[in-house]
C-alpha cells in the first residue's frame, strides 16, 4: 500500500511543478502584452510627435527661404519620421501583445485544469487513470508551448516575480 501512496505523492509533486510552469508562462505571456503595448504606444507617440514637426517645419519652411542648415535638419526629421512610421508597421507591437495576451489566456485555462487534476489526486483511486489524465494534460503544455509566441527573458522573469510567495504571502514587482 505504501507504494501506492509513493506514486501518488509523486505524482501531486510533479503535477504541482508543471501547473507552476504553466503559472508563469501564463503570467509572462502577460507581463510581455504589457510590454509590447507599452513600446507600442511608445513608438506611435514618437512617431506622432516628429511627424508633426516635420510637418510645422514644412509649412514654415514654404513662407521663407531656409539656410542649408535648416533645410539639413528638416531632412534628418522627414527621414526620423518615415523611419519611426516603418518600425511600427514591421515591429508591430498590437499584434504581438494580442498573441501574448492570447498565450496568457490559454495558459491561464491550463492552470486551472491543473488545479481540478490536484483535487482528483485526492479523490481518485484510479492511478491508471489519473497517469492517463496527467499525460494529457502535459501534452497540453506542449501544444501550447509550440503554439505560442515566444516570451523574451525578461519578461518571463517578471512574471514570476509576479507569482505568490509560499505561505501565502503577495509577490512583489
Amino acid at each position: 500500500m505504501s507504494g501506492e501512496a509513493d506514486d501518488v505523492e509523486d505524482m501531486r509533486t510533479l503535477a504541482e511543478w508543471y501547473r507552476l510552469e504553466v503559472l508563469g508562462s501564463n503570467r509572462g505571456h502577460y507581463v510581455a502584452a504589457e510590454r509590447a503595448e507599452a513600446r507600442g504606444r511608445i513608438l506611435g507617440i514618437a512617431s506622432v510627435a516628429l511627424g508633426a514637426v516635420v510637418g510645422t517645419s514644412i509649412f514654415a519652411t514654404i513662407q521663407s527661404s531656409p539656410s542649408v542648415d535648416w533645410r539639413i535638419t528638416a531632412g534628418i526629421f522627414v527621414t526620423g519620421a518615415a523611419v519611426l512610421g516603418a518600425l511600427q508597421t514591421f515591429l508591430d507591437y498590437a499584434k504581438r501583445a494580442a498573441e501574448y495576451r492570447t498565450a496568457g489566456a490559454a495558459y491561464g485555462r491550463l492552470r486551472r485544469e491543473f488545479d481540478i487534476f490536484l483535487l482528483e489526486i485526492s479523490t481518485s483511486r484510479d492511478r491508471v487513470q489519473l497517469m492517463e489524465n496527467l499525460s494529457v494534460l502535459r501534452r497540453h503544455i506542449d501544444e501550447l508551448g509550440q503554439q505560442s509566441p515566444l516570451i523574451p527573458p525578461r519578461s518571463y522573469r517578471a512574471g514570476l516575480r509576479r507569482l505568490p510567495k509560499p505561505g501565502g504571502q503577495k509577490a512583489t514587482e
